[in-house]
């Protein structure tokens, strides 16, 4: 094949071989790809040429890597190039790809593309890089931004072809999880999206301004009337977009943009004041301006909020408006009337407001609408001549003239006698009744006319003016009807009436004497109680039935993409629905905003009611947003997705109510053991997916319409066995008694009989157990209100707990059960339990130990056993395979229950195994699981089976394996004939060295008499240490370059985590972290160090100094070096030097030779160095004591004795140092 002499092959950079190319493409126009021919070569030769480009079309946004499909061949193929150029018709073009390999088949339009919703998908012409800002997702190395033409070019041997292009907008990307910014070319239009602002996962904006060559309008623009465009016009894509939250548009202007639209020769500025940003409206050819337009002279920019993009095209600009509007033009009014109000109406320019004038009284104004047409309503009117006049005012502020007046007289013509006055409906009043007001009297004309009442109440002695309209020509007879309500409202013709047996009066406005009256039957039962608890006080109550704050603090989130909020009846209390308002939307609202602490309030609990297409969320907001599990259980993508901390037990979909609760205190506290307070600063219900990176988007939540419900929602502690209750209710006729009952039932209704004033009550001896006190109140008119349902939860004893089994000689995969007791009680606390089992401590992070809530009975299931990663995503099911013949101890270490009532009698026991794997010794030889000479071991398999053993760090990886110590795991794999594979694990723990302690004396030599002028320092340490996985040794000192003795010392925290004690936290001036690491492959490393402003951060390897910040360049925040790394443990040492009082931002990554992708140095690749020994020593002939801390010499000459014993139960030779001390 001949060689391409059109161009070089470019560089293609390939999805799949990194993570985080995601493409994002968006049609906006249909119009497909075209080929064209070359000229020159054979025409039947060049006619058989295929070009075209099929996954991008005409008009797409596009941005990140895109791949890029499509056929290219020839019968005679040569080669193909795909490159770019920017501009609809560029002047030159950059390669993306030159290829000698031809692509006949096109796997997009055949559907045999396979897409990966993290990693995207690999063009079969090639992958093009737009570049990406918006967030870190893979290697960029473009930023493209405006209108760019793609072209594939295929040649054949003969030198004829065949051209594909496409007209591209490469735009710019928002999130709905960060949000994000879309800048025009031409950094002058700006749109700044907040997180949680857009409607889908991801969008694509393009903003770019307006050019006859590059950037041609698709339709005609009319030039604005009396507006001058400052700087260019934008067209802005995709239109029609709703912004779930405001997104802030900008545009800005220089001066001579300024400058020249004062015209007419002029060079002096516009005012600020007269710029705004307009919109264009294709179908009624004006420019309409934005509202809330805000010019900053300062940045020399107009900035407004975009709550939604003009549908179908979306144009917009920065005009100046310098030219007051016409006035208005008032149509035709009536030149009589007895109406007490009129409407006018009209025709003004577009967009602007009316006011309509009673002289220099503002009577009323109306918006005008994009067609010029305006209507004022409502204008009262006085008896006789009313002159109104209208003018106009746009958005700069600019006035017009007033149009001509239009003159208006009101003929009132009233009844000339009155004969009576009544009310028609009923006996009695009751809220939300309606009646009829009636008036009798003489007509004083032929026509229909008017008279008036005044409707008042006790409640509202004003009352309003009620409009009477007479029923015919001559009848005399005047009537209108009115409401009774809680508030007063004359446009809706309602009287407030609250009081019971108070009268509601109508009296004829021309005749006082002439009057009606209807008294007021109170039938609004009075608000449910309101309880509280000293002794057992909780965050919140929400029985919604408080008639102040009913909906208590719950609230709805995003408007119409939340949850539209509501009371509706459950048998006879209020409760709270919560409907999808919208067709697409999560359903959000908030359950609590105000902080509370989970350590004191640790219960979640409530009752529901959801439907079956109905799937929810709950976020708790404790230090960022958690997510609970409700009833979703799907939407999340493994790798990238959030991973719940809990979920709500027991949820049923099916329509009914149900109960539910969750400790979400137990949960916290278990995630954050050295957090006491557990401050949560919200909860919400909700429903958001994550199915793929960054891609946070609205879970499925039914359709418009679908709903859930909640009540008596709670946040509560625990208490004892003595419980004080006051309550009190409001009704405005007054309380005439209450009635309770206390038990153990949640929905219990007292009877409709008072038991009296009694407002307080005090239950002792309260058993274990959830406890309610039930509380309605009786108004004095005899209305009975709802119920209020108070929850306490009282216990006051740790839960037992009984063995079940195995006991004796059984299989090695036999479960370990425990049972529990706690009658009554909060349950056991599974985040509390600590199972040793075979020399392992287990807990209900793994998968083989699990607690049934309901049978309250505690499994260890060997065949569930789960190796789970250091970053607690990686998870492995391996069987944990025990010994033939070995003695498996079982001791439950920890119990407590939820209200923290630890167990004192914990059951410990001893079973034997049979097992297929044979070690010798099956017990370790040393003490406490530990083995000290290395065992033999041997797996039986079947007949034809391989059998294969790894270690989790083979002993070649770590030098203190080759040693004799080792925390370890072995992996052994089974082969069966027919290939299928078993692979089971079992931990070993081998110490075969004896410690050996150092004694460091500071400072380290005398004085010339061989006696210490001031009492030193001895810090004693030992070498007996094993590598255990998943973080690093962490140390601080009182020295500002980690020298002298530490002041503590915490195992396997992560690089950067740095929490020291409270009692030298303000001592420690810098911090040590140390241990091994280990790369994944053997190779040269490019090793990156990230550090925070102004921190000296060293990192040693093998001792040797490889990253320094203090070598960074002005301004950055990483150094980098290359480094060969053999895989294996190497000696890690990271110094945080002159440590501050904020925290380290230290951050390791690395990126192997053969790849492109760099990564933060995992977990899983940092071992700590654990201690095996405990040090004793004493001075001259004391007592043996644990050395805990380095010690000062006391004055004299004196011997200090030391050894070390570690956990295997090898003892250390004693050693001594002679020290003495001048006398003080």
């Amino acid at each position: 094949m001949a060689r391409c002499a059109c161009l070089r092959r470019g560089r293609s950079f390939h999805s799949r071989n990194r993570v985080g190319i995601l493409p994002f493409v968006a049609v906006c126009l249909s119009l497909a790809a075209s080929a064209e021919q070359f000229v020159g070569g054979e025409q039947h030769q060049a006619a058989k040429a295929r070009a075209s480009i099929s996954s991008v079309r005409n008009g797409s946004l596009i941005r990140a890597t895109v791949p890029i499909f499509g056929v290219a061949d020839a019968p005679k193929f040569r080669c193909y190039r795909l490159e770019f150029g920017e501009g609809p018709a560029p002047a030159q073009w950059q390669v993306i790809k030159v290829s000698q390999r031809p692509q006949p088949a096109d796997p997009w339009s055949t559907g045999q593309v396979r897409w990966d919703r993290n990693r995207g998908a690999s063009g079969n012409l090639g992958d093009w890089d737009t570049g990406l800002t918006s967030y870190q997702y893979g290697k960029q190395r473009a930023n493209l931004n405006g209108i760019y033409t793609l072209r594939l070019v295929v040649e054949d041997e003969s030198g004829g072809g065949a051209e594909a292009r496409v007209v591209v907008n490469v735009a710019r990307e928002i999130t709905f999880e960060a949000g994000g910014i879309a800048e025009s070319c031409d950094n002058r239009a700006f749109l700044n999206v907040a997180p949680h602002a857009i409607g889908s996962a991801f969008l694509l904006v393009s903003i770019q301004p307006v050019d006859a060559i590059r950037n041609p309008a698709v339709i005609r623009l009319e030039p604005p009337k009396g507006l001058t465009i400052i700087g260019r016009i934008y067209d802005f894509r995709p239109p029609g977009v709703r912004f779930i939250k405001p997104a802030v548009f900008r545009l800005l202007y220089d001066e001579r943009d300024v400058q020249h639209a004062a015209g007419n020769g002029s060079t002096a500025p516009v005012r600020e004041d007269k710029l705004g940003i307009y919109e264009y409206l294709p179908a009624q050819r004006v420019w309409r301006p934005l509202r809330g337009c805000r010019s900053l002279p300062s940045t020399k920019e107009v900035k407004t909020e975009l709550c939604e993009v003009t549908p179908k095209i979306a144009f917009y600009a920065l005009a100046a408006d310098l030219t007051p509007p016409a006035p208005p033009i008032l149509a035709e009014a009536p030149e009589n009337t007895q109406e007490p109000s009129i409407t006018l109406s009209g025709q003004a320019e577009p967009f602007s407001t009316v006011e309509i004038l009673d002289g220099d009284e503002i009577k009323g104004r109306a918006s005008v609408r994009g067609d010029g047409a305006f209507s004022v309503s409502a204008i009262a009117l006085r008896e006789g001549a009313n002159s109104f006049c209208a003018r106009s005012v746009d958005s700069a502020g600019n006035q017009s003239g007033l149009c001509p007046p239009v003159v208006v007289r009101r003929e009132w013509h009233p009844p000339k006698t009155i004969r009576q006055i009544e009310i028609l409906g009923g006996p009695k009043a009751r809220q939300g009744a309606k009646f009829l007001v009636r008036l009798l009297g003489q007509d004083s004309q032929q026509g229909p006319s008017r008279a008036a009442a005044i409707v008042s109440s006790e409640t509202d002695k004003q009352g309003f003016t009620l409009c009477l309209v007479e029923t015919g020509p001559t009848t005399g007879a005047y009537t209108e009807v009115f409401t009774v309500g809680a508030r007063t409202d004359p446009a809706r013709r309602t009287i407030a009436a609250s009081r019971h047996g108070e009268m509601i009066t109508a009296v004829a406005m021309q005749d006082g004497t002439k009057r009606a009256t209807i008294e007021y039957a109170d039938t609004v039962p009075p608000s449910a109680p309101t309880i509280t608890c000293p002794t057992h006080t909780s965050a919140c109550e929400d029985g919604f039935g408080n008639a102040k704050a009913p909906l208590e603090e719950w609230e709805n989130i995003d408007g119409e993409y939340g949850a539209e909020l509501s009371l509706v009846n459950r048998t006879g209390s209020p409760c709270l629905k919560l409907t999808k308002a919208g067709h697409q939307g999560h359903l959000g609202a908030w359950a609590r905003k105000t902080p509370y602490s989970a350590a004191v309030f640790p219960l979640v609990a409530f009752d529901y009611l959801i439907n079956p297409e109905v799937t929810m969320d709950v976020q708790v907001n404790y230090r960022g947003w958690q997510l609970a599990e409700l009833n979703d259980f799907t939407g999340e993508d493994p790798a990238f997705g959030r991973r719940a901390i809990a979920g709500f037990p027991g949820i049923v979909s099916d329509g009914q109510w149900h109960r539910t609760e969750l400790n979400l205190g137990s949960i916290l506290a278990a995630r954050n053991p050295g957090d006491p307070e557990l401050k949560v600063e919200g909860i919400q219900f909700i429903n958001w997916d994550r199915p793929a990176f960054m891609s946070l988007q609205f879970g499925r939540t039914g359709q418009k319409g679908s709903y859930w419900c909640v009540d008596n929602f709670r946040i509560l502690g625990y208490g004892g066995p003595k419980a004080e209750f006051k309550w009190a209710s409001e009704d405005e006729n007054g309380i005439a008694g209450y009635s309770f009952v206390f038990d153990q039932k949640p929905d219990t209704i007292p009877p409709e009989k008072s038991m009296g004033m009694v407002t307080e009550k005090t239950f002792d001896g309260l058993g274990d157990g959830r406890w309610h006190l039930h509380v309605r109140a009786v108004d004095k008119p005899g209305n009975w209100g709802p119920t209020n349902h108070y929850m306490i939860f009282v216990d006051t004893k740790p839960p037992t707990a009984q063995l079940v089994g195995p006991t004796g000689k059984v299989a090695w995969d036999t479960p370990v059960q425990i049972r529990f007791d706690d009658s009554n009680g909060s349950g056991v606390n599974p985040y509390s339990l600590r199972l040793k089992v075979g020399g392992t401590v287990f807990t209900t992070d793994n998968e083989a130990l699990v607690l049934d809530p309901e049978k309250q009975v505690l499994t260890f299931d060997p065949k569930a056993h789960m190796l789970r990663g250091p970053d607690g995503r990686n998870v492995d099911k391996l069987p944990l395979l025990f010994a033939d013949g070995e003695k498996v101890d079982v001791e439950l270490l920890a119990a407590a229950d939820h209200a923290k009532h630890a167990m004192t009698k914990l059951p410990s026991w001893s079973y034997e195994v049979t097992s297929p794997l044979k070690v010798t010794p099956p017990n370790p030889d040393g003490k406490n699981s530990w083995y000290v000479t290395p065992p033999k071991i041997e797996m039986k398999a079947p007949e034809s089976s391989k059998v294969e053993y790894a270690w989790a760090v083979p002993v070649g990886e770590d030098d203190l394996f080759r040693r004799g110590n080792s925390i370890n795991r072995l992996t052994v794999t089974v082969t069966a004939k027919d290939g299928k594979k078993q692979s089971y694990t079992k931990p070993f723990r081998l110490d075969t060295t004896v410690p050996r302690v150092t004694a460091k004396v500071i400072p380290e030599k005398p004085g010339p008499d061989g006696i210490y002028p001031k009492p030193p320092t001895i810090v004693l340490s030992h070498d007996d240490y094993a590598a255990i996985e998943g973080g690093l040794s962490c140390e601080g000192y009182a020295a500002e370059d980690c020298t002298g003795a530490s002041l503590f010392r915490q195992e396997r925290v992560p690089l950067g985590a740095f929490e020291p004690p409270a009692d030298v936290a303000n001592e420690t001036r810098s911090v040590r972290w140390t241990g091994r690491i280990r790369p994944p492959e053997t190779s040269i490393y490019k090793l990156w160090l990230g550090f925070g402003k102004g921190q000296a951060i060293q990192v040693y390897i093998n001792g040797e100094l490889v990253l320094d910040s203090a070598k960074a360049k002005e301004g950055e925040q990483e150094v980098g070096t290359d480094l060969l790394l053999v895989r294996k443990l190497h000696a890690l040492d990271v110094r945080w030097l002159k440590a501050g009082k904020g925290k380290p931002d230290v951050k390791l990554s690395w990126q192997p030779e053969k790849s492109d992708q760099r990564q933060d140095v995992a977990s899983d690749a940092l071992f700590a160095l654990r201690s095996l020994a405990t040090i004793f020593c004493r001075w001259d002939d004391g007592k043996d004591a644990e050395y805990t801390k380095p010690l000062t010499a006391p004055p004299g000459r004196h011997v200090l004795r030391f050894r070390a014993i570690d956990e295997a139960g090898h003892a250390g030779k004693e050693e001594a140092v002679t020290i003495e001390t001048a006398a003080r």
